[in-house]
């Protein structure tokens, strides 16, 4: 709890007057990489992670939390080319390593039972407090919006996986704090939900803006 209200302090309080510090003495154009900032956020990300390692939290725990430190103003300080790129090189190996982790032969009738119970919680478990939360926070969304809202929120990426990952390497009193069986149960899920997503919104933003469809989205032209 006191790691994760620092990093919230740092959010509110540091990061805006180092923002401060930084925007007198450079500001990037808007399309370039600021790989000082880059670094930095790279740095900033192994350190929390490392640290919250230390302090028996997940790693991963530490680098979303240090993610945090710098989104909103990561488009500001020219980063998001940087992380793109970073990010197209190493998610093939990413998946290489979920997939290698997987046993064909964990997977039974009761596997895909479980399987199809979870997904159907996560996406209802996903849809109904996305859409629950962005009504509280603001009372005038009509139901269109809640609906984009809560599919927006659906996918499981790769946090549920490493999550799960990282559970296969934990045993306790000789046994795998994830199963081989659950492993599976948690790939197979973020995978289909991320892969149903895109055309449920897709259809959700047609719903919702048919004028834009009719001025020529459907081919491309419109901006959003």
């Amino acid at each position: 709890m006191i790691f994760v209200v620092a990093i919230l302090f740092l959010c509110s309080k540091v990061v805006p007057r180092f923002n401060r510090w930084w925007r007198s003495r450079f500001i990037p154009r808007p399309c370039d990489i600021n790989y000082t900032m880059l670094t930095v956020a790279i740095i900033v990300c192994f350190g929390s992670a490392y640290v919250a390692d230390l302090i028996g939290l997940a790693p991963i725990i530490g680098a979303f939390l240090a993610g945090m430190l710098f989104a909103d103003r990561a488009k500001e300080w020219g980063m998001y080319k940087g992380i793109e790129s970073i990010t197209t090189f190493l998610l093939p190996f990413f998946f290489v390593y979920v997939g290698m982790n997987v046993e064909l032969g964990a997977i039974s009738q009761n596997v895909l039972l479980l399987f199809a119970v979870v997904l159907i919680l996560a996406i209802i478990g996903k849809h109904v407090g996305g859409a629950l939360g962005a009504k509280i926070g603001d009372r005038s969304l009509d139901t269109n919006s809640l609906n984009i809202i809560g599919i927006g929120m659906i996918p499981r990426g790769e946090v549920g996986i490493i999550v799960a990952a990282m559970g296969l390497k934990i045993v306790v009193d000789g046994v795998q704090a994830v199963s081989q069986e659950m492993y599976v149960v948690v790939v197979l899920m973020s995978v289909v939900t991320t892969l149903i997503a895109p055309p449920l919104l897709s259809k959700l933003f047609r719903k919702k803006y048919p004028e834009e469809q009719d001025n020529g989205c459907e081919t491309g032209r419109c901006e959003i």
